[in-house]
């Protein structure tokens, strides 16, 4: 069955290393997850897993991963909930444990759905319109033993559990291991063991041998008599083997002793390979990004106190809290501990001109795939640990729309906008996003610099079925072989990504709220936000979720219609250009 799917998070998954079953990888068995829980009555809770799209395969797992969820709403860290929602999203989580754990099991399903609850960490917990969800599960850091695995619940209270620290002592509990202390006639809520407790099999022992003393003594001490003196000769004998033991293992020492060479020969060690300048610069590019991930889990776990003690003695200004304007000219945290630079910067704010609306370009001057390649931007939104990549365009000299998901976690509300026409990139700052179920929609304000001359994308409700259509924006998996890409990624802001054509039609118009216009250009993560256009040009929707059909393997795409996209820059007062 088809399902619309909305975009929550690509991962970066080089570190991680795939768990698996006999039938393989566990991210690729969602399909046969999903049919185990609804073979189980459980279908409800599968939404708990969002859904992978993979990226290229490496020895270990997959060296990327985007998640979907067929829920409608903006994906959140549980981390970054206030305190109602989070207690609601917990309660959801209590509910599925409660379902799920009689079912953990040594059955082939039962490995699957446990081995599906791991996950690298508690960041990896969204929630959707009050639901979690579970991105990179079925994944954990390389080198990590199941048994030691941080797991997505542990305590009495079902709420998810931290996971462990770098200076902690204490050993983690895996999921596979918690489930297995859980007797199946556990009643629910009692909670899963966490290794700390006495063992059933010894707290059995011990109960059998208080039963035998107590009904011992009531037989006038005889009993407990001939214990006593079968413990004493007990003793003896022990004592007694202890010492021959002892002296046999001695005389063994001194004969391995005698006959060991004075100086051992040590094996020559062979040199070190070579290592290619480009497997170099890998490999420091992946220990930075590490370096990042960890910077910034690190700053996620601390209180709010600590967090602004933080800024303050590095001399930064916090972000912003939501509704709030940031502060002007106030970069992004840019030094981790190690020197790493985390995430993805912002650039430096232009001039006085930062404010002047850039110079709108004569459209009539200029080819349909120079408007498109001119009018279309790269949006990079910094989020704790990376960023979030998108599309967006011009809808008047001063503005770009964009879908709401792809700014919506955006630190502060800046992002990075660039494209060709730009020569490099720019700070913008979301303006206005929509608010209303189906209202995938936010404004960015450009900072332009001098010179600066964009053409404006006009938009028109002139579509039908089987017109033909194209979209254009940055998707992913080609963005990132672009070498100007990761130029921009490393803070190199005069370099300019290509953006992406693909063409197809109009398959057919839904007409719900808002419009969904269902087309073949083929999208994918990092689409999101671009303009779906005519043969003239106009912008007739914007391209928002993919929608995938398990049973025949195939992707049909949708984009928002322009007449919502309209109603919504009416609704904020920002001015566009309509077509009739």
């Amino acid at each position: 069955m088809s399902h619309p799917l909305h975009f929550i998070q690509a991962s970066d998954t080089s570190g991680l290393a795939a768990l698996h079953t006999e039938r393989g990888a566990i991210p690729a068995q969602y399909e046969a997850l999903q049919a185990h829980l609804k073979g189980l009555g459980l279908e409800r809770f599968g939404t708990l897993w969002a859904e992978p799209v993979t990226g290229q395969a490496t020895p270990t797992g997959y060296a990327s991963i985007s998640w979907y969820t067929p829920l409608e709403g903006i994906g959140t860290p549980l981390s970054g909930l206030d305190a109602g929602e989070a207690e609601q999203a917990r309660t959801e989580l209590r509910r599925a444990r409660e379902a799920i754990e009689p079912h953990l099991d040594d059955s082939p399903g039962g490995a699957l759905l446990r081995k599906a609850l791991f996950i690298p960490s508690t960041d990896n917990i969204f929630v959707v319109n009050g639901h979690p969800v579970l991105v990179n599960w079925g994944l954990l850091p390389q080198g990590t033993d199941e048994s030691a695995a941080p797991i997505l619940w542990g305590g009495p209270s079902g709420e998810p559990a931290p996971a462990p620290s770098p200076n902690s002592t204490a050993e983690p509990v895996s999921a596979v291991n918690a489930a297995k202390a859980v007797p199946h006639g556990t009643a629910a809520g009692a909670g899963i063991a966490t290794g700390t407790g006495v063992d059933a099999r010894t707290a059995g022992a011990v109960g059998s041998t208080g039963a035998a003393a107590t009904a011992g003594t009531t037989g006038e001490g005889t009993a407990e008599t001939v214990l006593v003196r079968r413990s004493r000769a007990g003793l003896f004998v022990a004592l007694l083997l202890g010492l021959l033991l002892g002296v046999l293992l001695l005389f063994g020492l001194r004969a391995c002793t005698e006959g060991a060479p004075e100086t051992p020969a040590v094996p020559a060690t062979p040199p070190a390979p070579v290592e290619a300048p480009e497997d170099a610069a890998r490999r420091a590019e992946r220990e930075n990004l590490l370096r990042e991930k960890a910077f910034w889990q690190a700053l996620l776990e601390l209180s709010p106190c600590e967090l602004k003690a933080f800024f303050e003695e590095n001399g930064k200004t916090p972000p912003a809290p939501d509704g709030a304007r940031p502060v002007p000219g106030k970069p992004l945290p840019d030094a981790a501990p190690g020197g790493a630079v985390p995430g993805v910067s912002l650039p430096p704010l232009p001039s006085a001109n930062a404010t002047i609306p850039a110079k709108t370009a004569d459209l009539s001057a200029l080819t349909i795939p120079q408007r498109l390649e001119q009018g279309t931007v790269l949006i990079l939104a910094p989020v704790p640990g990376g960023a979030q990549q998108g599309t967006g365009f011009f809808i008047n000299p001063e503005q770009v729309l964009t879908n709401r998901h792809v700014v919506a976690n955006a630190i502060g509300g800046q992002v990075v906008v660039t494209n060709a026409v730009l020569r490099g990139a720019r700070r913008g700052t979301v303006v206005a996003q929509g608010s209303a179920p189906g209202s995938d929609f936010a404004v960015i304000r450009v900072a332009f610099a001098e010179g600066d001359r964009i053409p404006v994308l006009p938009l028109s409700t002139n579509v039908s079925r089987t017109d033909k259509v194209s979209a254009w924006g940055f998707p992913a998996l080609v963005s990132e072989q672009d070498p100007a890409y990761l130029k921009l990624l490393g803070g190199d802001f005069s370099a300019v990504p290509e953006v992406v054509f693909t063409d197809g039609v109009v398959n057919a118009i839904l007409h719900t709220t808002p419009t969904n216009i269902v087309h073949s250009a083929v999208v994918s993560q990092g689409n999101s936000g671009g303009p779906l256009v005519n043969e003239k040009g106009d912008v007739v929707g914007i391209n928002t979720f993919i929608r995938l059909d398990a049973d025949s393997n195939r992707q049909t795409q949708t984009a928002l219609g322009s007449d919502a996209i309209m109603a919504f820059l009416r609704e904020k007062g920002i001015p566009f250009t309509e077509l009739k």
